[in-house]
């Protein structure tokens, strides 16, 4: 082992109990289980220089690609779910601040007006059709949701029209009626229907205001982080077992926090989202490596380990000799009984051709409730 890697891992306190996670723009969209930015920064700082390319095979949300591209280190993430890949390319876009002001102001005054002239039925409107869309949403949001969507859909510009439609999917859920406990994992998430925080009145009023205060919180990220990221990053909308838009050795770090064995279901959690932006719940949850949806089958856990050996052999390929590659994993559970995650990661990698280099554990501070029987991680570092 490296001692002066391993000092420099030991000296950090993982919890981040005190640490402030909403840095860039991190908070420009919700999404599960998302990994916080201080864990990628300060491995990056122990393991990488300015100008080494840097990798996450599961990339989510692109916190890590975000991290990366803002200490100088161009990067590259990875992730088959469409819903993450749009929040991740807004996350790591660097806007001509200025320009995106200008559109954001006209764009505002816009939206309004078309969802007040939904409101009064003098703008048509086609609101898609999805499951339980009227336990969901009662009439009046949902031809103001379903105006907004049109217009944020008939913007010219790639980028402005990402930068909104990550805004209007982040409007999608605060609007919807659902139970109180949509923060567990998806798969107790339902409407409804008997209840609604917004009144007749201010139905429509709110789907213009919950939208406008979406867009000036991600407008708020999005300058930070082109005020502070010297480089781009790339997002992969691509399954990361077959990499081959990678050439070999030509990366120097990869990072990731992979998803947990049968833990979380990412499309069912983000699914009105899906349905508004016409995204495939059923074909995005069969592909996810490790899904909740899978957790009945009784392969469901050496199905987990079979793909994420996948994913961790395109690793090993697209590595640099003498990379390094960090996995955050925790230990889960099935039917109470525990999947020895680490240990199988571990050995996964080491039968892959990776040296164990450096190890440390961290306790989980800020758990959400499908992380409650996860106290801690391991950050394990791997060398090619």
């Amino acid at each position: 082992m490296d001692e002066a890697s391993v000092d420099s891992l030991e000296a950090v306190d993982w919890s981040f109990s005190d640490a402030d996670t909403d840095q860039l723009s991190t908070g420009i969209h919700p999404y599960h289980a998302r990994f916080i930015p201080q864990i990628p920064e300060r491995l990056l700082d122990i393991y990488t220089e300015d100008g080494d390319r840097v990798l996450d095979p599961f990339v989510g949300s692109g916190t890590s690609a975000m991290v990366a591209s803002a200490m100088g280190r161009p990067a590259v993430g990875v992730d088959l779910n469409p819903l993450a890949c749009l929040v991740a390319r807004v996350k790591c876009t660097r806007y001509d601040v200025d320009r995106l002001r200008s559109h954001v102001d006209g764009f505002l005054g816009d939206a309004e007006d078309a969802v007040e002239e939904a409101r009064r039925g003098e703008r048509d409107v086609t609101v898609p059709e999805f499951p339980d869309r009227d336990e969901w949403y009662v009439p009046e949001v949902q031809r103001g949701v379903a105006a907004l969507l049109e217009l944020v859909e008939a913007v010219d510009d790639r980028r402005l029209r990402e930068f909104y439609l990550v805004c209007f999917s982040a409007s999608t859920k605060p609007l919807s009626r659902s139970t109180e406990d949509w923060t567990y994992i998806g798969d107790n998430m339902h409407p409804a229907a008997d209840s609604n925080r917004l009144t007749p009145d201010d139905t429509v009023h709110d789907v213009y205001g919950e939208f406008r205060r979406r867009v000036e919180r991600a407008f708020e990220g999005v300058r930070r982080y082109a005020e502070a990221s010297p480089v781009d990053a790339e997002i992969h909308e691509s399954d990361s077992r077959d990499m081959g838009f990678l050439d070999d050795g030509s990366v120097e770090f990869a990072v990731t926090s992979p998803p947990y064995a049968n833990a979380v279901d990412y499309a069912r959690y983000h699914r009105l989202s899906f349905y508004w932006l016409g995204y495939p719940v059923g074909s995005v949850r069969d592909d996810e490596v490790g899904a909740r949806s899978k957790r009945g089958r009784q392969s469901a856990v050496d199905d987990y380990f079979r793909e994420s050996r996948d994913v961790y052999r395109e690793v090993y390929r697209v590595l640099a000799e003498c990379g390094r590659f960090a996995v955050v994993v925790g230990n889960s559970q099935r039917k109470k009984e525990e999947i020895d995650t680490v240990s199988r990661i571990r050995d996964i990698c080491r039968d892959l051709g990776f040296t164990l280099e450096d190890e440390v554990v961290r306790k989980l501070q800020r758990q959400s409730m499908s992380q409650k029987e996860i106290p801690e991680e391991s950050v394990l570092v791997f060398r090619k």
